[in-house]
């Protein structure tokens, strides 16, 4: 059964929270000798620097505010699905989708996210974390095109990005992305039926009822 994640508290507890959660990350960069290795089948880069940026700072606020968005099971396990994903891209929103977060980051990321969520969740979260800044990192311009594009960019652009989340998320990717995917080619054959001149506009409208009755089915798979 699904099981939010629910940490909403009063200000005052909030704000002390806050006030904990900073302390507790200032101890972590104090002990920095206890700090993990990268995993080995670590697919992002950690970058060893004495010092974090401004944009390579974590964002305490921003995560806890992601976190709250994670389903847990009864047993405590994560619940992949589409809010999964929202989490995932909450939790690095402020950081520039280019930025590679340095080891110290990574770290400090991973004790406030094991501290934040229950066992075996936290481990399982950083870990899909660890993965999705590497993914959104090589997405690059998948993600954000900065121009318009033709339909056959569009379809082109979908066809890479399906591709490149199953590299990363080889077990978890239908779970994670397919509800927008699925939506992502509907509205591509909706532009495909709607461009096309050799339709009449009867069949394009029986083309586009099927479309829709497509894309109903294909939702009512996801939860």
């Amino acid at each position: 059964m699904k099981k939010p994640h629910d940490r909403l508290i009063p200000d005052t507890r909030l704000l002390l929270q806050r006030i904990a959660v900073a302390a507790f990350v200032a101890l972590a960069g104090l002990h920095a000798v206890s700090y993990r290795s990268p995993p080995d089948d670590w697919r992002g880069d950690y970058i060893a620097t004495p010092q974090l940026q401004p944009a390579e700072r974590i964002r305490s606020a921003q995560l806890e505010r992601a976190l709250e968005r994670v389903s847990l099971s009864d047993d405590t396990r994560l619940i992949i699905d589409a809010s999964l994903e929202s989490a995932l891209a909450q939790s690095l929103a402020e950081i520039p989708p280019d930025r590679r977060l340095p080891f110290e980051a990574m770290n400090r990321y991973r004790l406030l996210i094991e501290k934040t969520l229950p066992h075996p969740a936290g481990g399982e979260f950083f870990e899909l974390f660890a993965r999705y800044a590497a993914y959104r990192s090589a997405a690059g311009e998948l993600l954000f095109p900065r121009e318009s594009e033709t339909l056959e960019q569009e379809t082109a652009r979908w066809a890479k990005l399906r591709a490149l989340r199953r590299e990363h998320f080889p077990a978890e990717a239908d779970a994670l992305f397919g509800r927008e995917e699925a939506l992502a080619e509907h509205m591509l054959t909706v532009r495909r039926i709607e461009a096309d001149d050799t339709l009449t506009d009867t069949q394009k409208a029986a083309a586009l009822e099927q479309a829709q009755s497509a894309l109903d089915s294909r939702m009512a798979q996801f939860p």
